[in-house]
């Protein structure tokens, strides 16, 4: 029997791949400097964006950043809601935005 609950085109997680990223990620969450300001999350849709949003949920709001967005958008979206942390794969934007 198949225990796959998220599927993409290149990855395939069962429940218990989906809980032990949503716990990695979390534990990282816990551990921001500023633990009540927003959490941004620059990716596109994947697994990985998933459990990166489910792992947010009751830490703190988080704020979908859009990867087509233009970086004077990104800047404007990091900037207007004051975000604390930055959840992404691409570090030279993160850099960028002043992560």
């Amino acid at each position: 029997m198949n225990n796959t609950v998220i599927r993409s085109k290149d990855q395939s997680w069962s429940t218990s791949d989906l809980e032990n990223q949503i716990k990695e990620i979390s534990r990282a969450l816990v551990e921001r400097e500023v633990t009540t300001a927003p959490i941004g999350l620059l990716a596109d849709n994947s697994p990985s964006w998933i459990a990166a949003d489910l792992a947010t949920q009751g830490v703190a709001p988080s704020i979908p950043i859009p990867l087509f967005f233009t970086l004077e958008q990104m800047a404007h979206t990091v900037k207007s809601s004051r975000l604390g942390s930055l959840l992404t794969s691409n570090s030279s934007l993160a850099e960028n935005m002043g992560f």
